[in-house]
Order: C-alpha cells, then sequence, then structure tokens
C-alpha cells in the first residue's frame, strides 16, 4: 500500500469518525439507554446542594392576599403587561371554584396592575433569567399562607389547564410533559445551557416536570419549599429543573405522574388562548 492511500484511508476514517464523535459527545445519543459508561453523566444530586443547606432563609415576598383553606389554588407565571389576559384567566377559573393568583417580580405602577389581591409580587427584577426567584415566591406563598387540602396548580400564562380533568391522587403530576432521568442533562448551547458552577457537565438532571404546567399537593409545594429556602442559587433559572427535579429528590418525594390532559401549551400563542378562553366550556 502506498503512502498516497494510506493518506486517503486515514483521510476517509477521519471524515467518518466524526459525526460519531458528534453522536457520542455532543447528543450523547448512547446514553438514552440510561448507563453510565463512556462519558455519559451519572445519577444523583451533586454535592454542592447539600452543602448550601446552611444558608439563611430569604424573604421574597412584598405583596400577597391568602386564599381561602382547602380551595384549589392556581399559580399563573406571567408579567404584567397581561393584564387583559389576566382577567380572562381570572374569570374562566374563579366561576369554577378555583383560587388563583399571577406571580410577578417588581412592577413599574399600579397602574399596570389594577386589582392586587390576584397578584403575588416578589422582591426581584421580572426578568427570564429570575424565573426561579418567580418560582420561588410562589412556593413560599403556599408555605405562608400554611395551605393544607388544596391542589396546587403551577401554570405558565400561556397554558390551558383543563378544569374538568380528574387530578390524580400523586404527590406531584406533569400536566404537560414529564422529563425522565434516563434522557435528560444539560444542553451545550442555547437559553437552558448552564455553567458547570452551577450544574456539573458529569451529572444528569433528575426526573422532572416540563415548567408549562405542573400540579401538586399544598403538603407536597410545602416540603419542597423547606429544602428551597436553606438554598440560594443565584444562576439557577431552570426553574422547573430545580423544583420539580433537584429539590423534589432532596426532599425525598417520589418521581412525579404524568397526564398530558391536565393542559394544553399554546407556547406564546396568546391569540390561541384568549380564543380558548372565550369558547371552551361556555
Amino acid at each position: 500500500m502506498t503512502k498516497l492511500n494510506q493518506k486517503r484511508i486515514l483521510l476517509l476514517f477521519i471524515i467518518a469518525a466524526f459525526p460519531v464523535f458528534i453522536i457520542l459527545k455532543i447528543f450523547k445519543l448512547h446514553c438514552y439507554v440510561g448507563t453510565e459508561l463512556f462519558g455519559c453523566p451519572r445519577y444523583g444530586i451533586p454535592d454542592k446542594f447539600t452543602e448550601l443547606r446552611t444558608r439563611q432563609e430569604i424573604d421574597i415576598l412584598r405583596n400577597y392576599t391568602c386564599p381561602v383553606h382547602g380551595t384549589d389554588l392556581i399559580l399563573v407565571t406571567t408579567t404584567e403587561d397581561k393584564v387583559h389576559l389576566h382577567d380572562k384567566i381570572y374569570e374562566f377559573y374563579s366561576k369554577r371554584g378555583y383560587e388563583v393568583r399571577f406571580l410577578l417580580g417588581k412592577i413599574r405602577g399600579s397602574k399596570a396592575v389594577g386589582n392586587f389581591q390576584r397578584y403575588i409580587i416578589g422582591d426581584f427584577e421580572d426578568r427570564y433569567e429570575n424565573l426561579h426567584y418567580k418560582t420561588f415566591s410562589a412556593f413560599q406563598f403556599v408555605a405562608r399562607c400554611s395551605l393544607q387540602n388544596s391542589n396546587i396548580i403551577f401554570l405558565d400564562d400561556d397554558t390551558f389547564f383543563d378544569p374538568f380533568q380528574t387530578i390524580s391522587p400523586a404527590s406531584i403530576t406533569c400536566g404537560y410533559a414529564r422529563n425522565n432521568v434516563e434522557t435528560t442533562w444539560k444542553k451545550p448551547f442555547g437559553k437552558f445551557r448552564l455553567s458547570n458552577d452551577v450544574w456539573p457537565d458529569n451529572y444528569r438532571y433528575p426526573t422532572y416536570c416540563a415548567g408549562a404546567c405542573t400540579v401538586m399537593s399544598s403538603s407536597t409545594a410545602q416540603k419542597i419549599y423547606s429544602v428551597a429556602r436553606k438554598i440560594e442559587l443565584s444562576d439557577f433559572n431552570m426553574e422547573d429543573v430545580l423544583f420539580t427535579g433537584v429539590y423534589r429528590t432532596l426532599a425525598d418525594i417520589e418521581k412525579p405522574a404524568v397526564n398530558r390532559r391536565l393542559c394544553h401549551h399554546y407556547a406564546g400563542d396568546y391569540d390561541a388562548i384568549l380564543e380558548k378562553f372565550n369558547s371552551h366550556y361556555l
């Protein structure tokens, strides 16, 4: 075999091996079978989360009104510029026996939000990077109001929760999607990328509910809060992973159930969800 042929074979080998490298290194397709071998992330919660459980509890709530005990509660993640949508959501669910509250950060002025009794306002800048603080304010609200014997529905404002579906007795139910531990880990790029300091590259995410819709009992929410209040993370903005994955696991709560009939996520199509409220079950 000539040197020229050897170089060609080597070049062909490199060309053929490159997509295999991408598949194994970047997309980790072999890891979907659940193995920890061949560079796959391992299971469990990184030690740093246990080490951080000595922080002093932070008080993030600035304005809230507690609901009636024993009544199922819908907590809506939203922004203050969607007041018209808030009115539709509040009217739709309150007529069906639910308490409704909207989660906001610091607001620009009282004129933007008319009825403060509907709002839970936290002491943080209201932007995407602070979404975990907004979710923390919801759990702190449940704990501060000492809610009992009720279901808590965590809902994005572009997601429809069907009030006529039966809620299971599970501690937590994913109403939109459940991401299982065998198939979830850090994305290497995009807005869901976390630094190695925030979440080590060599760990999988625990099983968690996709953030658009999650249902849990009030007692479960308070157990999760008992962990969350002791851990202050300023850069972990993937709130669904954090609360229904990491904190759930540290609180020794079983893996969530899943019922995708509970909710429909409209992914930012607010015209569609308004039409849903106008036409559905009226």
